[in-house]
């Protein structure tokens, strides 16, 4: 008898201790600098478009992507939103280059190319803006949005 109460409390112990490892969680606590990072500059990015949209210091929230943009050159992330408050002070030709940046970075953002196509029809580069707008109906699998486009590549073609 003894031992069965010793088997029982051993197997008790030992699925309580199961159960319980259960919710830990499985990657170590320890973050590795490159993750850190990351971390750091999407809170940093979270931070500074809020800083931006609320109008309580636009211009600190600007010069934070700036930094951002400065100490890692591929974060596309801040360069997109870097790009897209330059549209809105009507500063087109630094947000056509943060665009260009992007697409140099990582072609699989495709959207840049129709912001792209749609910034050089703005600013009467007419070629380029046909150059986008047609590399991005390559890719582009919604039809509404390319007769959109068509309609856009028709006024630049006719002008």
């Amino acid at each position: 008898m003894k031992h069965l109460k010793t088997y029982l409390l051993i197997l008790v112990i030992g699925l309580s201790a199961a159960f319980a490892l259960s919710f830990l969680p499985t990657k170590s606590g320890v973050k590795t600098a490159q993750e850190s990072q990351v971390d750091a500059n999407d809170l940093s990015i979270e931070k500074a478009i809020k800083l931006v949209k609320e109008g309580s210091n636009p211009m600190a929230g600007i010069t934070m992507l700036k930094d951002i943009a400065e100490k890692d050159p591929k974060n596309t992330e801040a360069l997109r939103h870097l790009a897209f408050f330059s549209i809105q002070s009507g500063q087109l030709d630094k947000a056509i280059q943060r665009f260009e940046q992007i697409h140099a970075i990582d072609e699989s953002k495709t959207d840049v190319l129709y912001y792209l196509g749609g910034l050089y029809q703005e600013t009467g580069q007419k070629d380029k803006a046909l150059e986008y707008y047609e590399k991005f109906q390559l890719v582009n699998k919604d039809d509404k949005l390319n007769q959109s486009i068509d309609q856009q590549i028709k006024i630049l073609t006719n002008s």
